[in-house]
């Protein structure tokens, strides 16, 4: 998964533009290739990691111990469908291939929103269920996600409260090797 997904892990952080005092939260960190991206971008900033899984929770805290001594980072367990901070505490907040297990991905996006000041940042990296690998697809999909099509995750942040809403594409428009709907409160 770490290896998989490592390039669009970066690529959307890219597409954030972290600047180095960022209070930036990601959702869904699993195996941590962008939250330590994040981290390593954001050296006066803040990030803080909430993930559903207790094992990547133990492992993403073992991993940036000294960060998070520092007071630098946050590791929580929880939901994006509530999420521990108060309105308008970050910059910027993303998530990758997360999107997909959100039980109500508009709710999830609209939390999302809550969180992040005027102005803020959200970048939502994903694939288009047509463009996955099919092995990939039917795996996920077995597995209870829900894949988006075209247009779909754009359609939902805006229904989410986002105005200020773009899709960019990683890779070739003939092969995209990634999407990251990015929006602006």
């Amino acid at each position: 998964m770490a290896k998989g997904n490592a390039s669009l892990n970066r690529w959307m952080v890219g597409v954030l533009e972290v600047a180095p005092r960022d209070r930036i939260l990601e959702v869904g960190f699993g195996p941590g290739v962008a939250l330590a991206e994040l981290i390593a971008r954001a050296p006066d900033g803040f990030v803080a990691g909430l993930d559903a899984s207790a094992l990547m929770v133990r492992r993403a805290r073992s991993r940036h111990a000294a960060a998070i001594a520092s007071g630098r980072v946050e590791i929580r367990q929880g939901d994006v469908a509530s999420l521990p901070y108060g309105d308008a505490t970050f910059d910027k907040a993303c998530g990758a291939h997360t999107i997909y297990f959100w039980p109500d991905a508009v709710t999830g996006v609209r939390e999302l929103r809550r969180v992040l000041r005027p102005g803020g940042l959200l970048a939502l990296a994903y694939q288009e269920r047509e463009r996955m690998p099919p092995g990939s697809a039917e795996a996920l999909s077995r597995a209870g996600a829900t894949l988006f099509g075209p247009g779909e995750v754009e359609r939902l942040v805006r229904a989410a409260g986002f105005v200020e809403v773009r899709v960019e594409v990683q890779g070739a428009p003939d092969g995209p090797d990634g999407f990251c709907a990015v929006a602006t409160k």
